[in-house]
């Protein structure tokens, strides 16, 4: 099977009017990103493996279901995505509303 095949893009990807999608972590922390862009940024991006894990785990710790102290070492390669985590956890905290959302079956809420 041939990557084409398997991987389908959606149109959003081509269109070079959404670049507002594409956030920095500045973005983040100079408050530039309400809460519909926040809603937008998971509609328009994958939540990997490692992303789940982080969010899962920081988590666990801010809602007191685990004690146990945590540092986080995002080793990825350049472009491995640890911006990226970082952004999306940082808008879960931020957003009770999308926390709702997106993490249904993980996180209790507020």
């Amino acid at each position: 099977m041939y990557l084409s095949q398997a991987c389908k893009p959606r149109q959003s990807v081509f269109d070079r009017s959404r670049r507002d999608v594409v956030l920095n972590i500045s973005d983040l922390l100079e408050d530039r990103i309400d809460e519909d862009k926040a809603f937008h940024f998971f509609e328009e991006n994958y939540t990997t493996a490692g992303m789940q894990t982080l969010i899962d785990k920081a988590f666990a710790r801010l809602e007191n279901r685990n004690s146990q102290a945590s540092t986080f070492l995002l080793a990825q390669a350049m472009g491995g995505g640890k911006t990226h985590s970082m952004i999306a956890l940082g808008l879960l905290a931020k957003y009770p509303a999308l926390r709702r959302k997106i993490l249904a079956d993980t996180v209790t809420g507020d």
